[in-house]
């Protein structure tokens, strides 16, 4: 599901950056709560030179925030821009209360609704736009005319019940079939890098409902794990987390190889590389499914600038 920021709900409506940091703290809560799910929040660019206060834009608010506050919003700016991949057409007109909000993330929210994504906008909270849902009015360069109705949120409670039932309906629908499981990753993980060859080890192997439902709770947090950086390449405070959870200890969901397993089955845990086929890589590291001692073998260390190259989903290979 994808989300964006509506940089319109920022208009000047604060007195100081005191003011003013109630709400973006709001926001923060949502983009945290919208990433974990497996959904996107997108941001314009255009947010930096929206005003907060008596002249005062939001990129100069930002400044007065420590400098870890301030990498943290920045990249998370960068990252989630959605002007690299956008929707709509310049050419088009979009307006919302007849003003005129074309090349704005409402626009695009809008034109992603009418495109079948499953979208919603996020707003400052106070501001002139705490209603749902946002009425959009869409005339394209060919004529014609109609309404988009696109569902905004700006309570974290309410934010939350959707993540919930999208969760429900949409990430976790089951797959009917391997092929489906991996359609699935490329859809939802867009964190990973996918190997071309992962249904090879499956073919023959009867599909397994409990196999794919663990397949995709595990995929699904290295997707999240993956994006747990800050700017300087340091894994963040709920990556720490995330790792001690999922990544330690007897029970932990991903685990290495022993020395000797890696050492016995050096060749069946190396594969090829999905970034240079003719090179093998070695991927002793791996996510465990106790139904039908199933394993995911992926790429390790995870860092910020490497990809994570999953490369292997079936049964265990090590097995004695």
């Amino acid at each position: 599901m994808r989300f964006y920021l509506n940089e319109l709900s920022l208009h000047g409506q604060f007195t100081s950056v005191g003011d003013f940091l109630p709400a973006l703290k709001g926001v923060i809560q949502c983009r945290r709560a919208i990433e974990p799910a497996g959904a996107q929040l997108f941001v314009s660019k255009d947010l930096f030179g929206r005003a907060v206060f008596n002249g005062l834009i939001f990129s100069s608010a930002v400044g007065k925030l420590s400098r870890d506050q301030q990498r943290d919003i920045y990249l998370w700016i960068d990252r989630s821009n959605w002007s690299s991949h956008r929707l709509h057409s310049g050419d088009d007109f979009y307006s919302w209360h007849e003003d005129v909000i074309t090349e704005s993330s409402l626009a695009e929210a809008a034109c992603a609704v009418e495109s079948g994504f499953p979208s919603a906008a996020l707003c400052f909270d106070p501001s002139e736009c705490l209603e749902t849902p946002l009425r959009v009015e869409w005339t394209p360069l060919n004529g014609g005319r109609r309404w988009i109705s696109v569902d905004n949120y700006w309570s974290l409670a309410t934010l939350q019940r959707r993540l919930e039932e999208w969760v429900r309906s949409e990430q976790s629908r089951p797959v009917a079939s391997w092929a489906g499981l991996i359609e699935w990753a490329k859809t939802y993980c867009e964190s990973l890098t996918l190997a071309d060859y992962l249904l090879e080890p499956l073919k023959g192997i009867p599909f397994s409902d409990p196999v794919a439902r663990q397949s995709q709770r595990l995929l699904g947090i290295l997707n999240v794990f993956k994006n747990e950086f800050d700017g300087t390449g340091v894994r963040t405070a709920r990556g720490n987390k995330m790792y001690d959870q999922y990544f330690t200890g007897s029970r932990a969901l991903f685990s290495d190889e022993s020395d000797s397993n890696k050492s016995q089955f050096k060749r069946e845990l190396t594969f090829k590389n999905p970034a240079s086929p003719h090179e093998g890589i070695f991927c002793p590291f791996h996510g465990k499914i106790s139904t039908q001692f199933f394993r995911i073998h992926f790429s390790w260390p995870i860092t910020a600038s490497d990809p994570v190259f999953v490369v292997y989903i079936g049964p265990k290979i090590t097995k004695g």
